[in-house]
């Protein structure tokens, strides 16, 4: 969830939501690097990243699941 919440900070929406408002990040930071960050799925939708303004290092692995791999 560490990349994730990167993710938020960066301003990339969510599916999730906290008392019925939407989970979002404040974009106080001049960069962010997000290893291994979730893809769309159960968090993010496939337009979620259109709004990160900043510079974002992302490395992934071609295997990486996220949250709807197994704990494998």
């Amino acid at each position: 969830m560490g990349s994730d919440t990167v993710m938020f900070e960066a301003g990339a929406h969510t599916t999730l939501e906290l008392n019925g408002r939407e989970i979002a990040g404040k974009d106080l930071f001049d960069a962010y690097v997000a290893l291994s960050p979730s893809g769309a799925g159960s968090i993010f939708s496939s337009d979620s990243w259109e709004d990160i303004r900043k510079p974002m290092f992302v490395l992934t692995g071609t295997h990486d699941k996220g949250l709807e791999g197994t704990w494998e």
